[in-house]
């Protein structure tokens, strides 16, 4: 019982001294061991979770956000020259 609460207390004490930014991942080495680390050592590869089935379907879509503010005027368009304007068309033979 001792060691099952030194475990506890070790692995609560680690867990609290990671910082919230550390983001831990899943390596592999070549033999298959398997650990968990901020980065991976030189010659291990990073383990994607959801290949190996260890990620969970994706939840429902969340509520719309609210809007946003409106972008700056865009730039004054060209002066209009007349109140009309033809096009003349020709058809190619």
């Amino acid at each position: 019982m001792k060691h099952v609460f030194s475990l506890l207390v070790m692995v609560t004490l680690g867990v609290t001294a990671i910082p919230a930014a550390d983001a831990l991942i899943l390596c592999v080495d070549a033999g298959g061991n398997l650990s968990a680390a901020t980065t991976c050592k030189k010659g291990w590869t990073p383990l994607d979770a959801s290949t190996v089935g260890l990620q969970g379907p994706p939840g429902p879509q969340g509520p719309a956000g609210p809007q946003g503010t409106g972008g700056p005027q865009g730039p004054q368009g060209p002066a209009e020259t007349s109140g009309f304007q033809f096009v003349v068309c020709r058809k190619l033979a």
